[in-house]
């Protein structure tokens, strides 16, 4: 709801602000630019890549575990109270290891998620910015937030080929 009452007051504002001047507005899709990157595929598949292994890692993990649960259950009427708790107690601190590291694995994995949607989103503002500016736009509005918009403003491609091209010259400076 709050996003229909900022698209509809940024609407009446630009009607507004036209009745008094020639506006010029543009148009991006924000998704197709923060998803289509190459920096942004890129990093999905590294990340998708690294979360496969990982799971690989804990299935393994978790069916060794699986096993051992097993085996102290069968040898229950074997050992003695305090060696069975004593094995209980090292396969519960064994689970708790383990579901610290898929958490610390998980969390890894967001944070650089996170960082590079950040700095891909960064890289957006820069070049819708300069764009603008270049072209003397008085507004660059995100399509999702509009009913229609023609053709003509979207500068959706042009944003995510320079955003593309900036990336690329900054992560080739940075030996990565």
């Amino acid at each position: 709801m709050m996003k229909f009452f900022a698209t509809l007051a940024t609407v009446l504002t630009l009607f507004a602000w036209s009745a008094t001047a020639e506006t010029k507005i543009a148009v991006i899709d924000m998704q197709v630019v923060m998803n289509g990157t190459e920096a942004a595929q890129t990093t999905q598949n590294e990340l998708r890549l690294e979360s496969e292994k990982a799971n690989e890692r804990f299935a393994k993990m978790d069916e060794t575990f699986k096993a051992r649960v097993e085996d102290l259950r069968r040898k229950k009427d074997i050992l003695s109270e305090e060696k069975y708790m004593e094995e209980e107690a090292e396969l519960r601190k064994l689970y708790r290891e383990q579901q610290l590291e898929a958490q610390s694995v998980n969390e890894k994995l967001s944070r650089e998620y996170k960082r590079v949607q950040k700095q891909i989103s960064d890289e957006v503002d820069s070049v819708v910015t300069k764009l603008a500016k270049e072209r003397g736009y008085d507004a660059v509005l995100r399509n999702d937030y509009l009913m229609y918009a023609a053709q003509s403003v979207d500068i959706t491609e042009e944003v995510l080929s320079r955003v593309d091209s900036n990336l690329k010259d900054k992560l080739a400076k940075k030996g990565l």
